[in-house]
């Protein structure tokens, strides 16, 4: 590049001098010419080749992020799915099991036991799953959300390992750990449900804002309801445990979906503004 810069002001004082004939410094002009676009040339691919290094690693970050993000959120939608599916499977396959009356949590101690103890895994890791999507890619700072989502999580870890009591045995301390395990998992899922409300309201998330105050309202009169009837000692805990299930399995579904869509339109928004600014540059 140096070379032409020379080559630039050797033409450009020659051009000057008063003693050329005009044919001669119309050749020099056009050779100056020739060269300052040369020179331009140079320098804009060596300020694209000083940049590519640091593009590129920029590139490589978005894309890690994209498919953890996406990873995450398939996880998260995935699993109540798998959830519902496999729980139902073995209440039917189970004998002598009521669905209105026994708790969920008593299927571990039938013959398909080791498939209802990996559903509560699996719900388990699916709330840690959105909950560190909503931490990570929407930089939520709602503390008390996220909160409930962990604490959701880390109470169907503790009632996937520790069992209840089993149908015509005795309580122990497992047992007492198991209900307080229960009893926190249906307390905070209306309660993330409601206290995320603003944040989605916030985010412009119009349907997931209004979905997520009415599945709060309705866990709430369910949790409300189900202990009224255990003190009146009408045993239908069976039913209330799964409508607060089915639930709260719809309300992460429903917002991994609403993540995906929206992060779908994101990237089909950056894609345009790439192409445009292309279009521009070309």
């Amino acid at each position: 590049m140096q070379v032409y810069t020379d080559r630039l002001h050797k033409a450009a004082s020659l051009y000057k001098a008063r003693d050329l004939v005009p044919a001669t410094r119309l050749s020099l002009y056009w050779k100056a010419v020739e060269i300052n676009r040369i020179t331009r040339i140079c320098r804009l691919a060596r300020a694209i080749f000083e940049n590519a290094s640091r593009f590129s690693r920029k590139n490589k970050r978005e894309l890690a992020a994209t498919g953890v993000f996406y990873t995450l959120t398939s996880v998260a939608l995935v699993g109540p799915l798998f959830c519902q599916t496999a729980s139902m499977t073995v209440s039917l396959l189970q004998d002598g099991y009521n669905l209105i009356v026994d708790a969920v949590s008593n299927l571990v101690f039938g013959p398909y036991g080791w498939l209802q103890t990996a559903v509560f895994v699996v719900f388990g890791v699916s709330v840690l799953c959105l909950d560190a999507v909503l931490l990570s890619r929407l930089k939520i700072k709602n503390a008390i959300g996220a909160i409930s989502l962990a604490l959701i999580g880390t109470g169907f870890f503790i009632i996937a390992l520790v069992p209840g009591q089993a149908p015509g045995g005795a309580a122990t301390l497992a047992t007492t750990v198991h209900n307080c395990a229960t009893g926190m998992v249906v307390v905070m899922f209306p309660t993330a449900c409601l206290s995320l409300s603003p944040t989605f309201k916030a985010l412009r998330y119009r349907k997931l804002y209004i979905g997520s105050i009415i599945t709060g309202i309705i866990m709430g009169v369910f949790m409300v309801a189900g202990g009224l009837t255990l003190g009146l000692r009408y045993n239908m805990v069976g039913i209330y445990e799964r409508i607060l299930l089915w639930s709260g399995q719809l309300f992460v579904m429903a917002v991994c979906l609403h993540l995906l869509k929206d992060k779908r339109l994101g990237l089909r928004q950056m894609l345009r503004q790439k192409t445009a600014l292309a279009a521009e540059a070309s």
